[in-house]
């Protein structure tokens, strides 16, 4: 961000405060998100091979990463700001790619691009989890473009920064009969991020 010329200002909402505004030198780590991102991380580590739709600052993979020395990732971000006062996502998620692919390279297959797209072409193995970081209007049209590179009993992961975003996925999703009952969840009302677990339904 220094070469860039830009401002040290990140979104990764379960690893840092998650304001536009406040450098990342100025604000303190998140402890309310504690339990959201130790959990979540755990139900990625226990997976073989996942999905992540979002890549951001890339702290949740390498965090995955390191619990299992045995997970394969791929991820796919678009890599663009989403204003211009947005934190420079086109800046350094591209530069957590870089690092990223170069610290695990036979482990993580990180991509620029739109994810329900560049995922569906380039994923090779199956996985038996898709990790959706960050809800947006296209999750449903994302699941399904992926479906095909998913296992049959694959589980879900969605976290958001705003809980009652991710609460909204997940009965939107048992209304329609395209989950079980989920297995995990936390939706605090505390200023933390939310998430849940549920499998797939084939």
């Amino acid at each position: 961000m220094a070469a860039a010329n830009a401002l040290p200002r990140f979104n990764g909402s379960l690893f840092y405060r998650h304001m536009q505004g406040t450098l990342l030198s100025q604000s303190k780590l998140m402890s309310r998100n504690a339990s959201v991102r130790k959990r979540a991380a755990s139900w990625i580590a226990a997976s073989v091979k996942c999905i992540q739709v979002g890549i951001d600052g890339g702290h949740m993979i390498l965090l995955s990463c390191c619990m299992n020395p045995k997970l394969a990732i791929s991820a796919a971000d678009p890599c663009v700001a989403k204003s211009d006062t947005a934190p420079r996502q086109d800046i350094y998620t591209q530069a957590s790619i870089t690092c990223l692919n170069e610290m695990f390279p036979k482990r993580v297959q990180l991509m620029a691009g739109r994810p329900n797209l560049i995922l569906s072409k380039h994923v090779k193995t199956k996985a038996q989890l898709l990790h959706i970081d960050g809800v947006s209007p296209k999750i449903y049209r994302t699941i399904g473009a992926l479906r095909l590179v998913l296992d049959k009993d694959c589980l879900l992961l969605v976290t958001d920064q705003d809980p009652a975003k991710a609460a909204e996925v997940l009965r939107h999703l048992k209304l329609i009969g395209a989950i079980h009952t989920p297995l995990d969840s936390l939706f605090s009302s505390s200023g933390a991020s939310g998430f849940f677990v549920a499998r797939l339904k084939g």
